[in-house]
């Protein structure tokens, strides 16, 4: 039973569920997914294709045999487990071996070339035929029976034709496997940096429109000019409008992530509020090049076509002279009569058709297939690169924003505290600082996003995990442990009224430039 027949229980299976890293904690689940996937009679396909997989996955781990006995049963016991945890990567990527309809194309993809593969491994079947004729009283029966010979010539040469391609199949089933995991943490990825975000600018929000407010009240009694509270008002309604688009962009993001799982986008789940913090990479491009060569499943499986067409090519040329060749035999009885027998043999003349044309093709296909190997080539070569300069770029901003950037505004806010409680400016120009702080805040989780979606394009372009990355990371800071939110009640605390200033108002507000109202 195939992982994907689960889907009519959506209704039973739609709580939070929980996702991986890319091939390093890939292979577990990967098995368990492929075990549900599994059909009667193809164990050996799946577990070529767990075994790839296992070549470049950093793990192997110690419950790989028994991950091919799991059932439909074990399958349904597992997502219910996982849907009582948060989505974690490693849970992601687990649901979506399990339930994603791209495991079960991938896999249909296999089951076709294993039926071309026992369709190879099969002679046709011989024929059986016969007449009787009668006239004046006499009668002519015939039985004859004919097996066609050039399938018995040609069955070594196909079967081993038809494995190689089942070789090759195996290895783009077990790319695309790799492909979906790195998809799916590019998708847990960014929806939890939109969950940060939006965090971040509702916080922003909720103190842009307490600062108005306090505009409003300052206005009312007098201590501001009309300029000043509408450059609050608006300053206000455009952290709203961004507060709303945020919002938007976390719904669309995580409805994104649970489509690359395979499950209902009504399903009520979480993302954590942290990303991993950043981890040592190699930087040598000419490393990881090789190792992307050794370790690519579709440059391997490319080189594989190229090597079964150009021996398709020699059994093309090999064999070009033979066409349709059948053996049998005939028994004719006439009555009254003897019985007449003896062997048959068909064989078509090459004088027309010399399997010009089947060279001609095999050729074509052969020049095809490798200008398609080159092209992978040049192609995997540029991911890598871009992938590298993309990691390189994002680590250097993650250390911009956490070493420089974000310690600088926290700098100017605790300043303009200063300055606050010395009375020589305002609470705007205090809350000012607090969104500009807040703005380096997500700048600084949107360069974690960033990095993290680096490293998986750089592992997706070398086909497996990087070198010496760790299995476990730490989580990086989140919204809820920022210090100080901007809308902090001190802040607005014995604000003026219109009327009489509070006896009572904090010294700061006394501070705020006076200006006399407009009779």
């Amino acid at each position: 039973m195939h992982a994907t027949d689960i889907a009519g229980d959506e209704a039973r299976h739609d709580a939070p569920r929980a996702p991986a890293r890319l091939p390093r904690a890939l292979l577990p689940v990967a098995l368990l997914a492929l075990a549900g996937c599994a059909t009667p009679g193809q164990p050996e396909s799946q577990r070529a294709v767990q075994q790839q997989l296992a070549a470049v996955s950093t793990s192997a781990g110690e419950g790989v045999a028994g991950a091919l006995d799991a059932d439909a049963d074990a399958i349904a016991n597992r997502l219910r487990a996982l849907q009582a945890a948060p989505l974690t990567r490693q849970a992601a990527v687990e649901i979506a071996l399990l339930r994603s309809p791209r495991v079960g194309a991938e896999f249909a993809r296999l089951g076709l070339a294993r039926a071309d593969l026992i369709g190879a491994s099969r002679l046709s079947n011989p024929t059986l035929g016969g007449a009787r004729l009668t006239a004046d009283g006499a009668s002519l029966t015939t039985i004859n029976f004919a097996l066609g010979l050039g399938d018995l010539l040609l069955l070594p040469a196909r079967k081993r034709l038809s494995a190689a391609d089942f070789q090759r199949t195996q290895r783009v089933v077990a790319q695309q496997m790799l492909v979906l995991v790195a998809d799916v943490e590019t998708a847990w990825y960014a929806a939890v940096s939109a969950r940060q975000v939006a965090t971040l600018r509702d916080a922003v929000a909720n103190a842009a429109s307490l600062s108005a407010e306090l505009a409003q009240r300052f206005f009312d009694a007098g201590n501001i000019i009309e300029v000043q509270l509408a450059s609050e008002r608006a300053a206000a309604s455009q952290a709203r409008i961004d507060a709303a688009r945020a919002a938007l962009d976390a719904r669309r993001v995580r409805l994104a992530l649970l489509r690359t799982l395979g499950v209902a986008t009504e399903a009520a789940w979480k993302v954590p509020d942290t990303l991993p913090q950043p981890v040592a990479t190699p930087s040598d491009a000419a490393t990881l090049l090789a190792l992307a060569a050794r370790q690519r499943a579709d440059l391997d499986a490319a080189r594989r076509e190229v090597a079964l067409l150009e021996d398709a090519l020699g059994v093309a040329r090999r064999w070009r002279l033979l066409g349709e060749l059948r053996i049998g035999g005939e028994r004719e009885r006439e009555t009254p009569g003897q019985a007449l027998s003896g062997p048959t043999l068909e064989l078509a003349l090459p004088i027309f058709d010399q399997g010009q044309a089947g060279i001609a093709r095999a050729g074509a296909q052969l020049d095809a297939s490798r200008a398609a190997l080159r092209d992978l080539e040049l192609a995997v070569g540029e991911d890598v690169r871009v992938a590298l300069d993309q990691l390189d770029t994002a680590r250097i901003a993650v250390a911009e924003f956490e070493k420089a950037l974000v310690p600088a505004q926290q700098a100017v806010v605790a300043q303009q505290q200063l300055r606050v409680n010395f009375m020589l400016i305002g609470q705007f120009e205090l809350l000012l600082a607090k969104r500009q702080e807040y703005d380096a805040y997500q700048g600084w989780f949107e360069a974690l996003r960033d990095f993290w979606v680096a490293h998986t394009d750089l592992q997706r372009a070398i086909g497996g995990a990087l070198p010496g990355s760790p299995t476990e990371t730490k989580p990086a800071l989140g919204p809820q442990e920022l210090p100080g939110m901007p809308a902090e009640p001190d802040l607005y605390r014995n604000a003026p009224r219109a009327g009489a200033p509070d006896a009572g108002a904090a010294p700061e507000a006394a501070a705020v430039e006076r200006k006399e109202p407009q009779p």
